[in-house]
């Protein structure tokens, strides 16, 4: 079920009988708009044993007793970096907000204190700090091959049934992400509120931001749903959620919520835009670094020559962005050149299948010859989006929101990628752009098979980076993460 959600919509793994929540069937794998139920999937209720491995395996994760020992075990223990203490703030104009403790020292002690009055801990990066979080971490990295996956710590103050003031508690306002979650609930329970459709569809980090007042109102939600031990939200990024502790029957003392975020990030490293930014590295080389010069250094007032390859890799990531709700189509020949496919720009954002299983599942085959071809299409349907929406205005306009460099990327960028004077660029002449981009795609058509191996190059070396990192860290707190192998790809 949970391939059939992949990227698309929430999906709920329960071990409780849920249906109860709905006139209809919930325990399906089934997708469908109109419902105001979210899609869930279901562990019978009445295997114990399924039932009992399953709660075995989340409570084996972490627990509340751990986690004076987590914020303990290093002596500087940063808040705002390792830690914080926040609580969900709601303003006069009735604007949301994280509002965090003020304190840069504030002590594990202190934190705790804060807990108990009402605010929640979050504590970052649990996969550097955790044995057992960082084996299922590493697990979860092996199986979908991101380009990392990192998790974070959630405890929220309860809510019992005698307190008449606050009816519920949150540790952050409405908001998306731009990886996808696996959300697990370890103890106590939360109400969580999730949209049905993506604000921004598969969000990249640069396209994140606080969603209006209007969103929030209007964005359309599956009906709340009380995560309670054992039970995993999936979240695609750019889906926004909240989340709450409330009073309900099963809960009467106001126990407080644990439970754990995995983020999935793809990040700029293993998505379709990155697999054609990996084609152009490869056709950089193939013409030995030297595609010329497309903005010399004295028209940029600057001390280098501006590349052509480093305009060209700010096309391709402008029509990946261009389009937040994915409504921009373009009409395109298949493979076999018999039908018009639809292909949208924002595709270009989606996840590149680099696992045997998930080509698989992408495909919708075993056969190893029918899905590269397969998948082969789905990069030229990149090309094709590239070669009809690529536009030196937008690349421009682009750029000059990109000023500053934070939060954006793509494969391999230096920090000397950043255009200093991006208005220039869209003085380029237009023929000669056009002859640069066509002569890249040109190549690229043929470069498949490279590109792809050198994005899967590629993340193997971020991922020995990450994961002899955080050995490392581990082992400075006593623990590991056990793993079969050192990056988990070969």
């Amino acid at each position: 079920a949970l391939d059939a959600a992949w990227e698309r919509y929430p999906l709920l793994s329960t071990i409780y009988d849920r249906s109860s929540d709905s006139d209809d069937d919930v325990r399906t794998n089934s997708h469908d708009g109109a419902s105001s139920q979210i899609p869930t999937i279901g562990v019978d209720a009445s295997s114990s044993s399924k039932v009992k491995r399953r709660l075995e395996l989340v409570r084996s994760l972490v627990d509340i007793e751990n986690i004076p020992e987590v914020l303990h075990m290093k002596a500087d223990m940063d808040h705002g970096v390792d830690f914080k203490m926040v609580k969900k703030v709601t303003k006069e104009d009735g604007q949301e907000w994280a509002g965090m403790l003020p304190q840069e020292d504030l002590k594990p002690d202190q934190a705790l204190a804060a807990f108990h009055q009402g605010f929640s801990l979050l504590i970052n990066d649990m996969q550097n700090r955790w044995g057992p979080v960082a084996r299922l971490g590493r697990f979860l990295e092996t199986e979908i091959m991101p380009r990392s996956v990192s998790c974070n710590l959630y405890l929220t103050p309860g809510v019992s049934s005698d307190d008449d003031v606050v009816e519920r508690k949150s540790g952050f306002e409405t908001h998306w992400d731009w990886m996808d979650v696996l959300v697990v609930q370890i103890s106590g329970e939360k109400l969580w509120s999730v949209a049905k459709e993506p604000t921004v569809y598969l969000s990249t980090i640069d396209l994140k931001q606080k969603p209006t007042m209007e969103q929030v109102q209007t964005t359309p939600h599956y009906n709340d749903i009380l995560l309670k031990s054992g039970d995993v939200l999936y979240i695609p990024r750019g889906f926004a959620h909240n989340a709450s502790t409330v009073a309900t029957s099963g809960n009467s003392k106001g126990l407080p919520s644990l439970h754990l975020t995995y983020g999935i990030e793809h990040g700029c490293e293993t998505t379709r835009e990155a697999l054609v930014h990996h084609a152009l590295h490869n056709y950089l080389k193939e013409k030995q670094n030297d595609l010329g010069v497309a903005i010399s250094k004295d028209e940029c007032g600057n001390d280098d020559d501006i590349s052509w390859d480093l305009v060209l890799h700010y096309a391709i990531s402008e029509v990946a962005r261009r389009d937040p709700a994915c409504t921009i189509a373009i009409s395109r020949s298949n493979n076999d050149d018999r039908k018009k496919v639809q292909v949208m720009a924002c595709d270009l954002r989606k996840s590149v299948p680099l696992h045997a299983a998930w080509k698989e599942i992408a495909a919708a085959t075993s056969d190893p010859e029918e899905i590269e071809f397969i998948l082969e299409g789905k990069y030229f349907e990149s090309l094709d989006a590239i070669l009809e929406l690529a536009d030196l205005q937008k690349t421009s306009q682009f750029m000059e929101t990109l000023i500053n460099g934070d939060n954006f990327c793509f494969p391999l960028m230096a920090e000397s990628a950043l255009v200093p004077c991006p208005k220039q660029v869209g003085r380029i002449a237009e023929a000669q752009f056009q002859k640069q981009l066509k002569d890249f795609l040109l190549f690229a058509e043929d470069n498949f098979q490279a590109a792809n191996q050198a994005m899967l190059d590629h993340i193997i070396s971020i991922r020995i980076q990450n994961w002899q990192l955080g050995d490392r860290l581990l082992k400075d707190v006593g623990h590991t993460a056990l793993s079969g192998r050192s990056s988990g790809l070969h």
